[in-house]
């Protein structure tokens, strides 16, 4: 049963199912980008959604450490909810205050695997 609207990874748009509405998904990649996305403590009905990725003041010192611990952080909240299994996450290193966050995880509701890179930041 679908949970989600799917998004265009590139342009992040909602793809056109050519009958008038959305393409729908089962996955869980879609909240796997809205987490990198949305801007921590937030979210009206959730204060955990979203990650800190667009505040650079968060990262500075050691920023490709903290990126990396942030990563995990804002994916493991799906972890704790039972969304997703097996998180392996990497970023890279910012570059003009964006970033890319590398993840790998598997739906725990169908068992595929979920490959995906989202540029976040300033």
């Amino acid at each position: 049963m679908p949970m989600d609207f799917a998004f265009d990874p590139v342009t992040r748009d909602l793809i056109d199912d050519g009958q008038g509405s959305f393409v729908l998904t089962e996955h869980a990649d879609s909240i796997l980008m809205h987490q990198v996305l949305c801007h921590f403590d937030e979210c009206w009905h959730d204060e955990n959604l979203g990650s800190k990725f667009f505040d650079l003041r968060a990262f500075q010192g050691s920023p490709e450490t903290k990126a990396k611990a942030e990563a995990n952080r804002c994916f493991g909240v799906l972890v704790a909810r039972g969304v997703i299994t097996n998180l392996e996450t990497d970023v890279s290193p910012f570059v003009a205050g964006r970033i890319n966050v590398a993840s790998r995880s598997v739906d725990a509701n169908t068992g595929q695997v979920i490959d995906q890179v989202v540029k976040a930041g300033g």
